[in-house]
């Protein structure tokens, strides 16, 4: 599948330092972007450029995973969910916060990314708040 500017892509987990992929150099730098999502930003003879780094990484279509439009999950990968190394789910998770705690985790972690951040962010104020209630009640 072709890539091109302003397209939303994942960087592929897995990838190893010092292989290359497409002709481009992976280095150790790179893989703390493993997993994420970003947009390109240019192509170059190189390969690619990505809004995650600036511009300071050349990164090749082996590296990368499209996420078009038409190929976005909106019930289990929606965009918003995949906006760090961490989808939200897998800290409420780990951390056993539990419905209240974890809704609050879930409307501040996406707020930048939904388009209605003081929404979100009164959401989870509201969660707080009945989970303090349940723990005074007790």
């Amino acid at each position: 599948m072709e890539i091109k500017k302003g397209d939303r892509v994942q960087i592929k987990n897995g990838l190893e330092a010092g292989n290359r992929y497409g002709g481009v150099e992976f280095m150790f730098n790179m893989i703390q972007y493993c997993g994420q999502y970003t947009t390109v930003k240019g192509y170059n003879f190189n390969g690619y450029d990505l809004d995650i780094d600036d511009g300071k990484y050349t990164w090749s279509i082996e590296m990368l995973d499209i996420q078009g439009k038409e190929e976005e999950d909106l019930v289990n990968n929606p965009k918003h969910y995949n906006m760090g190394k961490y989808q939200v789910i897998e800290v409420i998770e780990d951390w056993d916060l539990g419905y209240h705690l974890g809704n609050a985790i879930k409307y501040i972690g996406r707020c930048e990314h939904k388009g209605n951040k003081v929404q979100d962010l009164e959401k989870a104020i509201w969660y707080i708040q009945r989970e303090i209630e349940n723990e005074r009640e007790k």
